[in-house]
Order: C-alpha cells, then structure tokens, then sequence
C-alpha cells in the first residue's frame, strides 16, 4: 500500500488524570474513507480535535503528507472539519455561509481569493449538492438536511486536503440520515479528498467505510476492512460494536474437541483446540433451526423483520438471538434445535 497521507503514532491526550487518547496509532491513504467507530466517550471528537489542531497531543506525534505537525496551527493543517451541530449563521443566506470560509485568507492558503472564483466553487459545490435553489434562502429557514447540506457544502468549497466529519448525520432522522450517509459517501468518493469520519452507529460504519477503527476508551482496539471487523473481531468487546442484533456469547470450554457452554449444552466441534476455558461468539445469523434434541432451545419471542424473523430463545443457558428466514412459522413456547455454524464462530481465549 502507498504511504500514508496522515499518520498518527501513539498519540495520547489527557485531560488531568484521564487519558481521552491513549497511545493512538492510525493511518489513512490518499482517497480513502476511515470510519472510527465507538461508543459515547470513546474518545472520537478529541482524536478529530488534535488531528485538525485544535487540541495539542500530550504525547505521539502525527505527520500529514510526510509534515510533521508539531506546532502547525488548525489554518495551515488544510483540513476541513464537519461538526454534529450545523454551526450556519441563521441569518445569513446558504450563498454567504458557503462564501465565508472563502473570505478567511488563513483558509484559502494565505490568499485572497477574486470574487470570480468565490463564486464558481460556491455554484460548483451548490451543485453537487444539489442546493443550488436555496442560494438566496435565510439559513434559518432550511431543513435539518438542507442545513447538513450546507454545513457539508462549505467544507467542499474549501478544497481541503482532507475531510474530518464529526458525526454529522446523527441530528437527523432515521431515513434522512440513510439517504445522506450514502449520497456523503459517494460525494467524497467523487472528490478524492479522503475522509475520517467518527460515529457511534453501525449502519453507517459498515457502509461507508474502506476501513474501520474501532475506538474505545480511547484506545485503538483494531483496524480492519468491515468484513473483516464483522467476521474476524478480536474481542469480545469489538464483537459487540458492530452487528443487529448483538452477537451472542457464551462462557464455554473445550472437552474432547467439542465445545461445551457452561450450561454443558454441546456448543459444536472444536477440532485442534486446547482444552480449557474459551468465549465463544457466534451472529444470529449464524445459528441454524435444526430437529429438536435433548438439548432443545425454547423461543421466547419472534420479531418479523422484512424478509427474515428474528427468534428470541432460551438456550445453552441463557437468552440467543437467531436470524432466519420467513419459510417456515415459529411460535412462543415452541422447542427447536439450533445449530452452530462452526466455521463461522469465533473463539477467544477466556479471561
């Protein structure tokens, strides 16, 4: 792979005795959307804030285009920054919010700009985001995801090296959100600048992203393709952040090359595995309905789910999750048998 655009190497930012950032390693190449993914004070606006220079590391060093940025301000980085909140001047029209950050000479490269250019990248970008009918309109009087628009807009306009989006879909609702999260992805795409983008919401990590980083108590817990953070996660603790419903896990061991939950359920083969304690995770939609045996699950619940039904049951012990198909009709209080797809379980070593 190309050397990084932006390299960040066991960065840490503490505020007193908490480390918001601990030893944070990153990378992200020319082109590419990053997403970091993590709970709520993971840490993810601090590592957007020291990457953009409005906060200074305590430790680490970061590089951006081979540059060190040890003592480079926030106007000389060249990175534009989307906050959750729409920060638009309410009334101002979209025209002069998107001018703005054109009429800063610290933002354009220490230059002035001509009102010829202000005004081609200002239609340019209207148009890309399809806002060009709402140049003369007061900001006040846009919707949510006409404000995001704009707010993406006079990142745009800026031509930065590279975009930093602080969850900047989540004030919207549900289905809005959806739609913009794929238009933001195919617009940045189109652009070529690459994004870091931070969110605590799946769904958007799994389809945006080139890469994930899972961030958590703000430490770096792995980097990956998605297919390869929703298949292969190396923890428990990043299982569980990507995946509806949650992934199930058991407390089990391995006895004469099975795998057997605390409950003594048979799990499923565990060939070339050391006895012992393990943690097993294993996706809803990785678990089979099979004939009932003695080891039967009851079903607590069923969820219709579009094309697919979600069983909630007892088994091995303790409550699962399982995603099926709508061929067959299940009912509360009925036995069934389930099945672990072995190959595509995942086991860790026990704590």
């Amino acid at each position: 792979m190309s050397t990084p655009l932006l390299e960040l190497r066991a960065v840490t930012r503490r505020y007193g005795a908490r480390e918001a950032l601990s030893r944070v390693d990153l990378d992200l190449h020319e082109g590419e959307i990053l997403v970091v993914l993590g709970p709520t004070g993971a840490g993810k606006t601090t590592l957007l804030r020291v990457i953009c220079g409005l906060e200074a590391p305590d430790g680490g060093s970061l590089a951006l285009g081979g540059r060190d940025l040890a003592g480079v301000g926030p106007a000389e980085r060249d990175v534009a920054l989307v906050f959750q909140n729409f920060s638009l001047y309410p009334d101002w029209t979209v025209r002069r919010n998107l001018e703005f950050p054109l009429r800063a000479p610290a933002r354009t490269g220490g230059r002035a700009l001509a009102e010829s250019e202000i005004r081609e990248r200002v239609e340019r970008a209207a148009a890309t985001l399809r806002i060009e009918a709402l140049l003369d309109r007061p900001a006040r009087r846009l919707s949510g995801g006409e404000m995001q628009r704009v707010a993406i807009g006079r990142a745009i306009v800026r031509k930065p090296r590279l975009f930093l989006m602080d969850e900047p879909l989540s004030n919207l609702d549900a289905k809005l959100r959806e739609a913009l999260r794929v238009e933001l992805a195919v617009l940045v795409r189109s652009l070529g600048v690459p994004m870091i983008y931070v969110t605590h919401d799946q769904g958007e990590a799994l389809s945006m992203a080139d890469r994930i980083a899972v961030l958590v108590d703000g430490r770096i817990q792995q980097v990956g393709t998605p297919r390869e953070i929703y298949d292969r996660p190396c923890s428990p603790l990043v299982a569980c952040q990507l995946g509806q419903p949650r992934i199930n896990l058991f407390e089990a061991r391995v006895e004469a090359e099975r795998l057997l939950s605390g409950a003594g359920t048979s799990l499923c083969p565990a060939p070339g595995h050391a006895p012992g304690p393990v943690r097993l995770g294993v996706r809803a939609e990785h678990l089979r309905v099979v004939d009932p045996g003695p080891d039967a699950a009851v079903v607590e619940l069923v969820e219709q789910a579009g094309p697919e039904q979600l069983l909630v049951a007892h088994w091995a012990g303790q409550r699962v999750h399982v995603l099926v198909d709508r061929s067959r009709e299940f009912h509360v209080g009925e036995r069934i048998g389930l099945a672990v797809e072995e190959d595509r379980a995942v086991l860790w070593p026990s704590p």
